[in-house]
């Protein structure tokens, strides 16, 4: 089962509404023409998941706890450990945020310092 949270989730459910969101420019068309699967569920990730304990074989997350709170974060990962069949791994994929601030600074020529030193 594929979950999302997204706009674009809801809106390939509703094609019209996408349709109406390009055309008075409220949607960029290229964000509109991003394929999405009928099957992605749409769920709101600040509350229990809605499945039952130990229910799937595998659980995968990909850039989305960095946009939580952190307290909503770890109440996902408790849900997620909930509804997860015994000794199965979670993996998550988050940002690197120490390479990202690198590029940036690099970018701008800006002196890196690492820690502890200086």
């Amino acid at each position: 089962m594929n979950v999302d949270g997204s706009l674009q989730v809801a809106l390939t459910r509703r094609p019209w509404l996408k349709k109406v969101l390009v055309a008075t420019r409220l949607l960029p068309r290229k964000q509109a023409d991003i394929p999405w699967s009928a099957t992605v569920v749409r769920l709101n990730l600040n509350r229990p998941l809605p499945f039952p304990n130990g229910h799937f074989a595998a659980v995968y997350s990909s850039h989305l706890l960095e946009h939580l709170y952190h307290d909503h974060a770890l109440a996902l990962l408790r849900e997620c450990h909930r509804v997860m069949q015994h000794g199965i791994v979670c993996r998550a994929v988050v940002p690197d945020l120490e390479a990202v601030v690198t590029r940036y600074a690099r970018a701008r020529r800006w002196p890196i310092r690492t820690p502890g030193h200086g």
